[in-house]
């Protein structure tokens, strides 16, 4: 656990830095089954400004690596993603360095944080996209969310 409280998680044997992170996975593997988005890519890695010299000083480069990076076919663009529980400074600079540079938004996700266990009906993530998507992807989704039913989610009290 980090100085955020967040827990290290791995899911199809990829470990994600906190648990939000690793459901948010999970929602997009689900996304892109269904069609409704295309090629996932996890931490990609953007330069901000090259590395360089001043005199005998080398500096590195700044780099923003976010968490999810994928193509939204409804909305026919790149999305960059980043969930967070806790907007830090360091975070809200890069992100800001980010968008001027690659005239993007990056898309923030905010972790929830869930006091205790409780079951989710994945029906409302089938309500959300009604009228997104096209009727085929939401027979796909419909039919994986019949194999889910529904899911649990663990206490995050310790």
């Amino acid at each position: 656990m980090n100085k955020y409280h967040a827990i290290k998680t791995t899911v199809d044997g990829i470990t994600f830095d906190s648990r939000a992170e690793a459901r948010r996975y999970r929602e997009l593997k689900l996304l892109e089954r269904a069609g409704v988005i295309e090629n996932l890519v996890l931490q990609p890695k953007f330069e901000l400004q090259p590395k360089y010299k001043i005199g005998k000083r080398c500096e590195r480069a700044i780099i923003y690596r976010a968490d999810f990076q994928y193509w939204d076919n409804g909305k026919n663009c790149l999305v960059v993603e980043d969930v967070k529980g806790v907007e830090t400074k360091d975070f809200k600079l890069k992100k800001k360095l980010f968008e001027y540079k690659y005239q993007t938004e990056v898309t923030l996700v905010k972790e929830r944080r869930i006091k205790m266990a409780k079951y989710i009906d994945t029906n409302e993530l089938y309500n959300k996209l009604r009228g997104r998507i096209s009727v085929r992807q939401l027979e796909i989704i419909k039919e994986l969310i019949n194999e889910c039913d529904t899911i649990t989610v663990e206490s995050e009290d310790e």
